[in-house]
C-alpha cells in the first residue's frame, strides 16, 4: 500500500509545499479510527515487554528501514507514529537524529493537516493528541521543528498557515512551557513574520500571532516572578 501511494495522483493527496515537504494521504475516517485502535493495542502490548530500550530500538529501525524516504504517507500512519514513539521513548535511549528529523516532517504535516479538519472531531482530536505527545516528550523535537521555520522561504498563503501552527502551539496550556525554553527561536520567527506583513495593513492572522505570543510571554514573566517570590 505504501509503495502503490508514491505515485498516486488522487483526490485524497494532500500536496507537498515549502512548509510541509511530506505528502500526505487523507484517509477516511473510519479507517483512521481503526489504525488508531491498532496502534493503541499495540502500544500497549509492547508496554509490558521488558526492555523498554530494546522495544524502542527495534521501532526506531523499523520506522527507519521502512518509512524514511517515501514522499507520501497515510496520515494514519504519521498519527500512528507520532503516538507510539514518546509513548514507548525509554528516558535513557535518545532518539536517532534521522529519526528526529523523520518526526519533525510528520508532526508539521500533521499540524497542517489538523488546521483543515473541520467536519471531523474525532479525527481532530486524535492527530492533535498524538502531534501535542511527541512535541511535549520526544527530547529536542519541539526545536527541531521550530529550527525548521525557514520564512524566507514561504509563500504568503505558507507564512499564513505558519501563523496558524504557532499560534495553535501558543494557546496549549501543556506546551508553553517548552515553547517558551525556545523563545530565542520563536523571537526570531515572529520578528520575521513581523518583517514581512507587518505595516499599516497588518493581516489578522498575524495580529492573531502576536497576542497568542504576548500573552504566552506575560505569562511566562509572571510565573518566574512567583517562583521569585516563594
Amino acid at each position: 500500500m505504501l509503495q502503490a501511494l508514491q505515485d498516486t495522483d488522487e483526490d485524497g493527496l494532500l500536496p507537498s509545499s515549502s512548509l510541509s515537504p511530506l505528502s500526505v494521504f487523507a484517509t477516511n475516517l473510519e479507517q483512521f479510527l481503526h489504525h488508531w485502535d491498532i496502534v493503541e493495542e499495540v502500544c500497549h502490548c509492547l508496554d509490558t515487554l521488558g526492555s523498554r530500550a530494546q522495544c524502542f530500538d527495534v521501532i526506531q529501525n523499523a520506522i527507519i528501514k521502512n518509512l524514511c524516504g517515501l514522499v507520501v504517507v497515510p496520515d494514519c500512519v504519521c498519527a500512528a507514529i507520532l503516538r507510539c514513539v514518546p509513548r514507548l521513548l525509554d528516558v535513557n535511549f535518545l532518539p536517532s537524529d534521522t529519526l528526529l528529523h523523520f518526526l519533525s516532517d510528520f508532526c508539521l504535516r500533521m499540524l497542517n493537516l489538523l488546521l483543515q479538519l473541520e467536519q471531523s472531531a474525532r479525527k481532530r482530536d486524535a492527530v492533535w493528541e498524538a502531534c501535542f505527545a511527541a512535541l511535549s516528550k520526544v527530547p529536542r523535537l519541539l526545536r527541531l521543528l521550530l529550527q525548521s521555520f525557514c520564512t524566507c522561504d514561504l509563500c504568503e498563503k505558507e507564512l499564513h498557515v505558519l501563523a496558524q501552527i504557532l499560534s495553535l502551539l501558543l494557546q496549549h496550556t501543556q506546551l508553553r512551557n517548552h515553547m517558551m525554553a525556545n523563545a530565542s527561536l520563536l523571537q526570531h520567527i515572529i520578528q520575521d513574520l513581523t518583517h514581512y506583513y507587518g505595516g499599516e495593513t497588518r493581516e489578522q492572522w498575524l495580529t492573531d500571532l502576536l497576542y497568542c505570543y504576548s500573552v504566552t510571554l506575560s505569562g511566562h514573566r509572571a510565573n518566574i516572578g512567583m517562583r521569585d517570590i516563594y
